[in-house]
């Protein structure tokens, strides 16, 4: 930040106003400094228009809708996207073109309609690898696994974030090293392997840290936060929960703050602490969040609700998941939801032959998609275990 900073105050040309703005929005971005990014693409879209430079007017219309996926702005993106490919035509920019189909992915992603982001992030991946472009190859790698994995196609989930780790990894993109880390320990947990996924989030933490990426720390607390919370370790959970609450809340608002409160409540023992906590996720969601914010912020209500027997709490969580969903279904998101209300149904009216039957078809369609926890991680309350 200090060297492009001081690149712009220097600057004494159009050519290197583009140069040293778009430099520091990327870097402003990667610390989750998101106006201060916005801010200098402002500024380097002026002197590239004055330049009439088809080439930097692509790139920084494309960095301006990326930037708009943390902050939850889907009609922006889609407008800054359409612009970027506008002049990526003119000026034959074939990573610009793979970046709005990325960005397409991405406003898809933030809506909750995973199967048509997939279909674009899998253009962008065709195009990047026949190009060579090996980190936006990797970035749209566990983008797509981190959307198939709601779709359950568990396997070809973790095979995308592992590939794109690697190559993260081997072309020092350290940004894709986070995201891919958080694709892959979601996709361990959903198969029931806690302990590999606990120590991919506290590999993201230590790098989230390391590069000053906040939003990606936060998001990797919180994950550790309910794993923690999983196996029983309640301190370090609340530790864990409470530091990346804080750190969501004021890094990443948008992006992951709702599903950081949820995971901060499940670690909390005060009733009126957990419904304050989920008030204001819920407040912040109505804002306009990213998708994952809501699947995680109401799988967590759900386990909440369940655990202090507020049954109606718990079916109007369901309700809200589902609908979330409704124009694009998730398979994911439907086991959570089932799964929630019938333990609804058990808690009212206790075991019965009925709920058995609808507990086993339940049990069988999870062994059919290879998910072992839903998103509330429920399958040790489950009545009639072995």
């Amino acid at each position: 930040l200090d060297v492009f900073a001081k690149a712009t105050a220097s600057a004494d040309s159009d050519e290197q106003i583009i140069r040293a703005h778009v430099g520091l929005a990327k870097v402003a971005r990667q610390a989750s400094l998101y106006q201060e990014a916005l801010d200098s693409l402002a500024i380097a879209q002026e002197a590239a228009e004055r330049e009439n430079s088809d080439g930097d007017l692509a790139q920084i219309h494309y960095l301006r809708g990326n930037l708009f996926f943390p902050l939850g702005r889907i009609d922006d993106i889609l407008a800054s996207t359409a612009r970027a490919l506008s002049y990526a035509d003119q000026s034959n920019s074939f990573s610009i073109q793979v970046g709005g189909l990325s960005n397409f992915g991405d406003a898809n992603y933030m809506k909750g309609a995973m199967a048509t982001a997939d279909g674009f992030y899998t253009q962008a991946i065709n195009l990047a690898r026949s190009l060579g472009l090996n980190r936006d190859l990797a970035a749209n790698l566990h983008n797509r696994g981190a959307a198939r994995l709601y779709l359950c196609e568990i396997k070809p989930a973790k095979s995308d974030a592992e590939e794109a780790l690697l190559l993260a990894r081997k072309y020092f993109a350290p940004v894709a090293e986070c995201v891919a880390l958080a694709s892959l320990s979601a996709a361990q947990f959903v198969e029931g392997d806690v302990a590999t996924a606990l120590e991919l989030n506290r590999q993201g933490i230590r790098l989230g840290a390391e590069i000053g990426a906040q939003r990606f720390e936060a998001q990797a607390r919180g994950y550790a936060a309910r794993i923690l919370f999983l196996q029983g370790h309640l301190n370090e959970a609340q530790e864990m929960g409470r530091s990346g609450m804080e750190l969501a809340l004021s890094a990443a608002r948008h992006f992951t703050s709702p599903k950081e409160l949820s995971a901060y409540a499940l670690t909390v023992q005060d009733p009126e602490e957990q419904n304050r906590l989920l008030s204001t996720g819920a407040e912040i969601l109505s804002e306009g969040c990213v998708s994952h914010c809501h699947f995680f912020f109401y799988s967590d209500a759900i386990r909440i609700g369940l655990a202090s027997r507020k049954w109606e709490a718990v079916l109007r969580y369901c309700e809200l998941l589902e609908a979330f969903t409704r124009d694009e279904p998730l398979a994911l998101v439907d086991l959570t939801v089932h799964q929630g209300r019938l333990l609804v149904e058990y808690g009212r009216q206790g075991w019965s032959n009925k709920l058995s039957v609808e507990f086993d078809g339940f049990r069988a369609r999870c062994a059919d998609l290879g998910v072992k926890q839903t998103l509330s991680g429920l399958f040790d309350k489950l009545p009639g275990e072995r």
